[in-house]
């Protein structure tokens, strides 16, 4: 399949993020409070780095070097992933909310990548399964974390919340139109807003710095590839 330079910029944009993602997860899977959460942890780590995957052909075609070098050899600076899919913390807390978040807004985009072309719905079924139970398992998490420790949780929503800025932030002409990424993104909004204020929880009225911790990922993956660069 061969797509604009735009919309390809964009599957990137949402390749990082899912990459950012899965990799955070595979590497903090045995800090849960259950061996059976860390299993499930390092599953969805492994599915989210497939979809990368799956997002990186659809951006550049499935040739394995050019995808390796979109990973292991871009610069960081030209990583667009929001702030939110690299939070890297040992706070279970921080973990079950970033998740939360994140996978709420990733059901939105993928409700919008399976009204794009006929490819990109297929990419977007693929993918739908596992985001779904995703979702469920984050969701079901953060409700029981809220209950054991309300004030925890509300200290990590309150963290997290301006890292969450930048996930429907698509660009003109390019994947999703503008008016479709808003609107997707207040739908987002004002459905979390909504169940967070039900569980009295408050977001942050002022914007602060994000939690980013992207270049402490690509320096962990990057390791083998710096150490030894084309010998793979």
């Amino acid at each position: 399949m061969t797509v604009a330079a735009s919309v390809s910029a964009e599957l990137i944009k949402l390749a990082d993020e899912e990459l950012f993602a899965g990799h955070v997860l595979t590497s903090v899977s045995g800090w849960g409070p259950e061996l059976e959460i860390n299993l499930a942890m390092s599953s969805m780590g492994q599915d989210e780095l497939g979809h990368a995957r799956l997002l990186y052909g659809l951006a550049v075609g499935t040739d394995r070097d050019r995808i390796n070098d979109l990973i292991y050899a871009r610069p960081p600076g030209e990583f667009r992933a929001a702030a939110l899919s690299s939070v890297y913390s040992k706070q279970w807390e921080m973990l079950v909310v970033k998740h939360f978040l994140y996978e709420s807004a990733d059901a939105e985009r993928l409700r919008l990548l399976a009204g794009s072309t006929p490819e990109l719905a297929e990419a977007a079924a693929k993918m739908r399964s596992e985001e779904d139970f995703h979702l469920e398992f984050w969701t079901s998490w953060f409700d029981r974390t809220a209950r054991i420790d309300h004030a925890r949780v509300q200290k990590a929503l309150s963290a997290l919340w301006p890292s969450a800025a930048g996930l429907f932030d698509f660009g003109e002409g390019g994947l999703f139109t503008p008016a479709s990424a808003r609107e997707a993104a207040d739908d987002w909004s004002s459905r979390i807003t909504s169940r967070l204020t039900s569980l009295g929880f408050s977001l942050p009225s002022v914007a602060e710095e994000p939690v980013d911790d992207s270049q402490r990922i690509l320096d962990e993956m990057r390791i083998v590839y710096n150490d030894a660069p084309g010998r793979w």
